[in-house]
């Protein structure tokens, strides 16, 4: 039986090494939760801001996330703050994450807007 620093017991182990792929996954995991937490705090507190149903504070909530997006197109495209070299790639992802929540929010509002009961739920 060969004992060396790889082996305990008689089981081999792996030595420890970076795992890039999984790392990006949790990072992004993180980042999709922490947002997710901001949206359902933004339409809590909104529909008690403001007497509205948690539906239509959500599908408010959906137009701000477009705007946003829209306000800060700019940074993706060519020259911009996220995009110094003008690759086409972050431009074209950051267009398709456009259209993507303008039509969640599209979808959104016309649920709202078809099911008018969805407004009996809120604080």
């Amino acid at each position: 039986v060969r004992w060396d620093a790889y082996t305990r017991g008689g089981f081999a182990s792996m030595p420890h090494a970076p795992a890039p792929v999984i790392e990006k996954l949790y990072a992004s995991m993180i980042q999709l939760t922490l947002f997710t937490i901001w949206v359902c705090f933004l339409t809590v507190v909104g529909s008690w801001f403001f007497e509205l149903s948690f539906a239509v504070t959500f599908a408010f909530v959906t137009i701000l996330i477009v705007f946003g997006h829209v306000i800060t197109l700019d940074e993706d495209l060519k020259g911009g703050w996220n995009n110094p070299e003008g690759n086409k790639s972050i431009r074209n992802r950051s267009l398709l994450e456009l259209v993507v929540k303008l039509f969640f929010s599209v979808v959104v509002w016309i649920l709202v807007v078809r099911f008018p009961e969805l407004s009996g739920y809120g604080i």
